[in-house]
């Protein structure tokens, strides 16, 4: 999902309709995680620098539904790139769902 700055990406991801909730509602059980790049982007920073990357990666890696928002801000972020990449491979490996939006193109 993309679409221009300022125009309320977060909005339409939230309220139209709110994927959380529609999962949820599918199926309780089901863990949903939504989180920015920004704040990915400083976990994986503080993870190694506390030397604990393991918790990091099954903290996102063990959801059936990641949500991240603004993706575009990940360029130029080498290193976040890289877990991000993982971390997609794995969850697209184990059939779950990734919901990315952005307010660029990639």
């Amino acid at each position: 999902m993309k679409g221009g700055s300022r125009q309320g990406i977060q909005f339409k991801v939230v309220q139209k309709p709110d994927p959380i909730n529609e999962i949820l509602r599918k199926d309780p059980d089901k863990i949903v995680v939504y989180i920015t790049s920004e704040r990915f982007t400083n976990e994986i920073i503080e993870a190694i620098g506390k030397r604990n990357s393991k918790s990091f990666k099954d903290r996102y890696r063990k959801v059936d539904c990641l949500i991240i928002d603004d993706i575009q801000f990940l360029a130029n972020k080498e290193m976040t790139q890289q877990e991000f990449f993982h971390t997609f491979n794995e969850l697209y490996d184990n059939n779950k769902q990734i919901i990315i939006s952005s307010d660029r193109s990639p």
